[in-house]
């Protein structure tokens, strides 16, 4: 495409049809991504909130079951 853009004199539009390409498929891949990652983030924050709530209510009710 450069060789072809360097003879027909046009190189800075094959180099903005191949910019313009590269960005569509960054943002393509960037999108399916996320799109996986989001579930696997919010399982993540799930875990952790249920294991600081059990650290908190555990000393309790062992406390209440020891009288």
């Amino acid at each position: 495409m450069v060789k072809v853009g360097e003879e027909t004199n046009q190189l800075d539009h094959f180099f903005e049809i191949i910019s313009n390409q590269y960005i569509e498929e960054v943002e393509y891949k960037t999108a399916s991504l996320s799109s996986l990652m989001e579930p696997l983030i919010v399982v993540f924050l799930g875990l952790v909130v249920g294991v600081i709530l059990i650290s908190m209510y555990l000393p309790m009710l062992q406390m209440s079951n020891g009288f």
